[in-house]
């Protein structure tokens, strides 16, 4: 099963941080102040930075229930980004997707730390998960541009799909760990 978490938390990670740059070569073509595209483009990092001590402090007593709520949060605000092009939409959909993503990663980190208690498989383990946040900050930008150039919704719409596969792993993986914690007699 531990195989199955790193790989699902890393392509949780990933979706959340293709999701956090898919938007840079958008957000300019909204025709707004560069004042008013930084502020959109840093909502996400400021809410998640003002969230995440709060999220931390109520996570340990979960699974994979926050991750999957983050999950979610995401897929409704990313389709706020495809229904909508209003400024101020927009705006609270980045700064909720900020939050949703303290719980994707608070609990993704929690999970691999239950899972890998100590030495260096846990090491490994955070170390693999962690390089899907850097693939999805470096695929987001070309992503977003091509699809953006194709079709306006696109970006969006692939987002979507992968958040809705991330949030079916994690429900999928978390019936799983009730299980096996059923079984092991820990319920």
């Amino acid at each position: 099963m531990s195989l199955r978490v790193v790989k699902l938390l890393w392509f949780a990670l990933f979706c959340d941080y293709c999701l956090m740059t898919v938007p840079i070569a958008i957000f300019p073509r909204l025709g707004k102040s560069d004042v008013m595209t930084g502020t959109l483009f840093s909502a996400k990092a400021m809410l998640q930075v003002i969230s995440s001590p709060v999220v931390a402090r109520y996570i340990d007593g979960y699974n994979l229930e926050p991750m999957i709520l983050g999950l979610g949060i995401e897929m409704l605000s990313t389709l706020i980004f495809s229904l909508t092009s209003n400024y101020y939409f927009w705006f609270l959909a980045r700064a909720s997707s900020g939050v949703a993503s303290s719980l994707i990663i608070s609990s993704g980190f929690l999970h691999i730390q239950r899972v890998y208690p100590s030495g260096a498989s846990m090491g490994t383990a955070m170390s693999t998960v962690a390089t899907g946040i850097i693939l999805g900050v470096t695929a987001g930008p070309p992503i977003g541009g091509v699809l953006y150039g194709i079709w306006e919704p696109a970006p969006w719409a692939l987002m979507v799909a992968l958040l809705a596969a991330a949030t079916g792993g994690g429900w999928r993986l978390q019936r799983v760990c009730l299980w096996n914690t059923i079984a092991n007699g820990r319920w």
